[in-house]
C-alpha cells in the first residue's frame, strides 16, 4: 500500500513537472514574441523620428561642427579651419589651421589611408588618388598625429545625420557614416 502511494506521488510530481514545463515554455514564447513586438515598435518610432529630423538642416555651419567635434573628441581648439582639399576616393577632407596643423576627417581608419598612399606611390594612378598624393600625402607626420573616432556612441544621437550633411556640404559623399575618424597632425 505504501509503495503504491509512493509511486502515485512520484508519478504525480513527474506529471506536474511535465505540465509546468509545457506551460512555462508557452509563456516564454509569448513573452519573447511580446518583446520582439515592443522592440520593433520602438525602433519604428525612432526611425520615424530620425527621418523627420533628417529632413531638417541639422548643421547650418559645417566648419563649426567640425571644430566642435575636434574639440570634444581630442581637446584641440581651432580658431579657424580652411578646407584644403576633398579626396573623394578616400572620402576624406583635409583642413589646414592657421598655425599649420593639418586636420583630416574620414570614415576610414589610418591604416586604410596609409595603404592608399603606398599603393598610389607604387602603382601610379589608382582610383584617382595619385594626383591627390602628389601634392602632399595625408597624415604626412603621422607619428605625432592624434586621432579619435567619433560615432553615435560618443557624439550624439544624430551624429550620422549631421556627418552626412557636413560631408555633402563640403563635397564628400560619406552617406550616413557609422563613425568618422578625426586626425590632427602638428606642423
Amino acid at each position: 500500500m505504501i509503495e503504491t502511494l509512493l509511486t502515485l506521488n512520484i508519478l504525480t510530481i513527474v506529471a506536474l513537472g511535465i505540465v509546468l514545463t509545457y506551460f512555462n515554455r508557452r509563456q516564454a514564447r509569448a513573452l519573447e514574441e511580446g518583446s520582439r513586438t515592443l522592440e520593433s515598435w520602438f525602433f519604428f518610432n525612432i526611425k520615424r523620428h530620425r527621418e523627420s529630423v533628417s529632413e531638417r538642416n541639422l548643421v547650418p555651419d559645417p566648419l563649426a561642427w567640425i571644430k566642435t567635434q575636434a574639440r570634444e573628441g581630442l581637446g584641440e581648439e581651432f580658431q579657424s579651419l580652411t578646407l584644403r582639399r576633398a579626396l573623394q576616393p578616400l572620402a576624406a577632407l583635409e583642413f589646414i589651421a592657421p598655425d599649420g596643423r593639418q586636420v583630416v576627417i574620414s570614415p576610414n581608419p589610418e591604416r586604410v589611408i596609409r595603404q592608399a598612399a603606398r599603393s598610389t606611390g607604387r602603382n601610379g594612378k589608382q582610383a584617382g588618388l595619385s594626383q591627390a598624393f602628389e601634392e602632399t600625402p595625408l597624415l604626412l607626420n603621422r607619428a605625432k598625429a592624434r586621432s579619435i573616432q567619433r560615432s553615435l556612441a560618443n557624439a550624439g544621437d544624430y551624429f550620422d545625420l549631421e556627418a552626412a550633411q557636413v560631408g555633402k556640404a563640403l563635397g564628400v559623399n560619406w552617406g550616413q557614416p557609422e563613425s568618422l575618424w578625426f586626425y590632427v597632425v602638428p606642423n
